[in-house]
């Protein structure tokens, strides 16, 4: 895997690069591809000094052909866990669109498997007047990609991981966002 600041359209399913994919949308041009180790590697040798790009350390071919193995299996342990309606809302990764009883489907979580990760959608309907967001990963990658509305990461790599969270909870309380200080 790999991303790459290129359109989405400019990642070309050709013979040239196998059958490399789109794992991910992240914005107008910003994507994440996916594939074998040599059609990422063939792909981004291609590419002008100019695009950035860079190799993701990641053990599979995430949203993509490399994960139809293991979907049956997944769908299956699936079946030993009680979904429940989320208590907060929440955006799916699958439509890019509000989450409607998706969570609750174990389909929906085979198909976030194998399916592109519509980030950028995600950012769109995110970005509401009075919305703030909270990227919860290991490092405030995506929220990066937020710019009409604010963000911030509650961890970031090589940061002491309490002072990251704190400094997210300013950010949030300094946007006008309610913070239960007694709980922080």
């Amino acid at each position: 895997m790999a991303a790459v600041a290129l359109p989405p359209h400019q990642i070309q399913q050709t013979e040239e690069f196998g059958n490399l994919e789109v794992a991910a949308v992240n914005g107008p041009a910003s994507v994440v591809i996916s594939g074998t180790q040599e059609e990422v590697d063939t792909f981004l040798g291609t590419l002008d000094s100019e695009v950035r790009a860079r190799r993701l350390r990641v053990s599979h071919a995430f949203h993509s052909r490399w994960t139809e193995p293991v979907l049956a299996q997944f769908a299956e342990a699936l079946q030993e866990i009680t979904f429940r309606e989320p208590v907060l809302a929440g955006v799916s990764n699958v439509t890019g669109g509000p989450v409607d009883g998706q969570w609750n489907d174990p389909e929906y979580w085979v198909r976030h498997i194998r399916s592109t990760v519509l980030f950028a959608d995600n950012v769109t309907t995110l970005s509401t007047p009075g919305t703030g967001v909270l990227e919860l990963g290991p490092d405030g990658v995506l929220s990066a990609l937020f710019t009409n509305t604010p963000a911030t990461a509650a961890m970031r790599r090589e940061r002491p991981e309490v002072h990251t969270l704190l400094n997210s909870v300013g950010h949030i309380w300094r946007w006008g966002l309610k913070v239960d200080w007694p709980a922080v």
